[in-house]
Formats: C-alpha cells, structure tokens, sequence
C-alpha cells in the first residue's frame, strides 16, 4: 500500500475544527478529516471504533481480528 501524503491548509483546519466541536474530540478529528481528504481511504488506528465510517472513512483497528483482540 503507497503512503499518502497531505497536506493541511485553512481549510482543513476549519474542518477539523468543526469534526472536534461537534463530536466532543480533539486529535481525532485533524485525522478524521485529513483522511477523508485523501478520498476513499481506510484509517488504521487503535483509537477509534472498530469498522465505523466517519465522514467516508472506514476505521480498522490492527489489533482486532474477527474473533476479538489478538493475544500479543
């Protein structure tokens, strides 16, 4: 899988801005908004839900497997 690079301008930050003040978040939301701006892309991260989509993006947690947590 390629990385992707963005870039943040105004106009994400406005967006992030709005994501935090509406669903009561912080960091969260300059990476929500920051990969939806990449367009159709899944965000692997153990801090959000597991398989919820957010503004387009679908969340996956690398350390939820179909049974549950993996032993590490």
């Amino acid at each position: 899988m390629p990385d992707i690079t963005i870039s943040i301008d105004e106009k994400l930050l406005k967006f992030g801005r709005e994501y935090a003040e509406k669903h009561h978040t912080s960091v969260n939301a300059l990476i929500v908004v920051s990969a939806e701006s990449a367009h159709g892309v899944t965000l692997w991260t153990e801090d959000l839900n597991q398989g919820q989509v957010v503004r387009g993006v679908r969340i996956e947690n690398p350390l939820i497997g179909k049974g549950g947590l993996e032993e590490i």
